[in-house]
């Protein structure tokens, strides 16, 4: 079901013909729109995991003056995690002592389901070599551009016929079932040519298939048409999220759902929606991407993308974002209490070491040529001591207290000396993009009325024009991010922006 604003709920609806009001909905379908499934030569509408289509769904769209393209993306094999020899494969445990997502977890996080490494080899090779007549990237019955990261076997023996291997991770689906997830030999070869490239892998020559791997064909609607709330311009009150934004699945659609979540609350009180801008979240960056840049393959979200990666770290998180999720009555105020605390103690850590004065001496030296740091030779705090590489807070914070330095351990939490540890060695960097962003704040936060008419600025492009009318930027600097409109466009656009405001129109 779709649900939009009342003023437009008649137009959208369900294919049993029945209608469903609402104040906003979030249409989150995953890969469901008009899917193909494709396995060999077999080719037939329907969902994953025996899930139905969404067939008259993209035609409803279209009808509402959204423009649609298509994608496809494809799955793996499943085998029985009883059929395979794990004395073939290596064990991957994943992280010795991973780390929790939240800041509130307060049980210890632990690794409960191994993974297993093998390699595909010659004798998998071939066998893919000889039936790659049969695949649909061959037979040209796979239509749609596809992930570029997550090749098939298929294309990784046609793009890279020099690799004598291709690493294969063999994952559990879950604790309580015995699927096994094969990533790295996504395919969507006939049937019976999986099982005989699955057996012929080293560690799962006995392996018994439970769900063949296969391609997926879908609709997705140009992210370009949103704003950066995720809602769409066409239909007011209609928020998408995830892969029928053209991104990949799992967490980029997480994050999409949250956001449209969130804005379609809002939408509904009649408050102004919440934007995340690039300097605020990965969020942001990739929000930013899709309306502004838009699509030609499933987007993916990598640290890369984002110009400000030194500040949009994973331990600081909560201390960017919290206030936000407090504000908008996500975030309880004991939790709050419990963000304002840390981050006390991470300033009271920060200003404590900085207050550590330490003089040149035998011990002092000692400890540094053991870390192969050079000797001291005028005093330092330990702040500007632990800005040298080879100087870590946990060892500084050891000898510090051997020396006497120290007469308390409250603040020399795990937690805190690695967050601190991080803004400290890398102080520098991070005051040079705070003073980018201070910068950039200004183009940033120049905002572009709604309805401001783009093709009545005389001496931009005619590229920028017509990029600049479609996409609809918010702001100045959303503009700038657009392929093909230019600085001097930019120079153009702010000095009528200006004069727009000052005429009040």
């Amino acid at each position: 079901a779709v649900m939009v604003s009342r003023a437009t709920w008649a137009r959208l609806g369900r294919e049993d013909g029945s209608r469903i009001a609402g104040g906003a909905a979030v249409l989150a379908c995953g890969t469901l729109l008009r899917v193909n499934i494709v396995i060999g030569d077999q080719r037939y509408p329907a969902g994953r995991m025996g899930e139905p289509p969404a067939s008259g769904l993209s035609r409803n769209l279209m009808d509402n003056g959204l423009e649609l393209s298509r994608f496809q993306s494809a799955t793996p094999p499943r085998i029985d995690a009883r059929s395979i020899n794990r004395d073939a494969m290596m064990i991957d445990p994943g992280d010795s002592e991973p780390q929790p997502f939240s800041a509130f977890s307060q049980a210890p996080v632990a690794n409960k389901a191994p993974c297993y490494l093998t390699y595909t080899d010659g004798k998998t090779h071939d066998v893919v070599r000889k039936y790659l007549h049969l695949s649909p990237i061959k037979t040209g019955s796979v239509s749609g551009k596809g992930p570029r990261y997550c090749p098939s076997i298929d294309r990784k023996i046609i793009n890279f016929p020099d690799r004598d291997r291709h690493p294969v991770f063999v994952e559990p689906e879950g604790l309580r079932t015995n699927e096994l997830y094969l990533q790295g030999l996504t395919t969507s070869l006939p049937v019976w040519v999986q099982e005989k490239i699955i057996r012929a892998t080293p560690g799962l020559e006995s392996a018994r298939l439970m769900r063949p791997g296969y391609a997926v064909e879908y609709d997705y609607v140009l992210p370009s048409q949103l704003s950066l709330s995720l809602e769409t311009r066409a239909v007011p009150g209609l928020f998408l999220s995830g892969q029928i934004n053209g991104t990949s699945g799992y967490e980029e659609a997480a994050a999409q759902g949250l956001i449209a979540g969130i804005n379609a609350g809002l939408k509904v009180k009649g408050s102004e929606p919440l934007i995340l801008h690039r300097d605020d979240a990965y969020i942001g960056v990739l929000i930013d991407d899709l309306v502004t840049k838009g699509v030609d393959e499933p987007y993916r979200m990598f640290t890369s993308r984002a110009e400000y990666r030194l500040i949009l770290r994973h331990d600081n998180a909560h201390r960017r974002l919290s206030s936000i999720g407090n504000r908008l009555g996500l975030l309880a105020d004991d939790d709050m209490a419990i963000i304002s605390r840390q981050s006390h103690d991470l300033a009271s850590l920060e200003g404590y070491l900085r207050q550590i004065a330490i003089d040149p001496g035998p011990e002092v030296n000692e400890f540094l040529l053991s870390r192969g740091s050079s000797p001291l030779e005028q005093r330092q705090s330990a702040f500007q001591l632990l800005k040298r590489p080879e100087i870590s807070l946990s060892g500084l914070h050891s000898f510090l207290k051997e020396s006497g330095m120290i007469d308390s351990d409250d603040l020399f939490s795990a937690g805190n000396m690695s967050r601190t540890e991080v803004e400290i060695k890398y102080d520098g960097y991070i005051n040079r993009q705070l003073n980018d962003i201070s910068r950039r704040k200004r183009l940033e936060y120049l905002r572009i009325p709604r309805g401001f008419s783009f093709e009545e600025v005389d001496g931009i492009s005619i590229e920028a024009r017509d990029k600049l009318a479609r996409i609809q930027p918010d702001s100045l600097g959303q503009a700038s991010r657009i392929a093909g409109v230019s600085p001097a466009d930019i120079s153009i656009l702010s000095i009528k922006l200006k004069a727009y405001n000052e005429l009040g129109k």
